[in-house]
């Protein structure tokens, strides 16, 4: 069945529909829009990946940096680490890892272990972070301030594959020794 277009005239008649050109126009333009649209998405959803790397890492840092306040605070005596260093407040001693004797008479090693090609920051057999997480940097330096208090200051990094990295420091008097 054919439409009846008499009623146009002579030069609407002949082009009715869209050339070649308009419609490759049109496509090229469609395409276009696409690609930006895509590429828009792409970025936003990296960035938003990123953010919530940081607040991972930000969530499980604040984590650690807890549980080590409370078990450095509550000790009752510092021991000499696995590998024989002292935490001296008179000596600036910069230790890799802590040893910490309890209320409970229980030995505590805060320290990086590396478990199946994986790094962990551990107290005891407990690790702290999740494997995906990356600790490196662990450290303790103690002190002594003017007052005779002593302290131990420590810092330690934790990264995400490439996607953020952020730093941890802090002080924790000690209340027992």
């Amino acid at each position: 069945m054919q439409k009846n277009l008499a009623w146009l005239p002579r030069h609407s008649r002949l082009t009715v529909g869209f050339t070649l050109i308009e419609l490759l126009i049109a496509t090229a333009i469609g395409m276009l829009l696409m690609i930006t649209i895509s590429t828009l998405f792409f970025v936003a959803t990296l960035h938003s990946a990123k953010i919530e790397a940081r607040r991972m890492l930000k969530t499980n840092g604040e984590s650690i940096r807890r549980e080590f306040d409370f078990l450095i605070k509550n000790s009752v005596k510092l021991l000499p680490n696995a590998q024989g260093d002292n935490c001296q407040t008179n000596v600036l001693t910069q230790l890799n890892s802590l040893r910490l004797k309890s209320i409970d008479n229980g030995i505590t090693d805060l320290q990086l272990v590396t478990d199946q090609s994986n790094q962990f920051i551990a107290s005891n057999s407990t690790y702290l972070n999740p494997a995906s997480i990356t600790p490196s940097g662990l450290t303790f330096n103690c002190f002594q301030n003017a007052l005779g208090e002593k302290y131990i200051d420590y810092q330690f990094d934790l990264s995400l594959a490439n996607f953020a990295s952020q730093h941890f420091s802090s002080f924790v008097f000690l209340r027992n020794n």
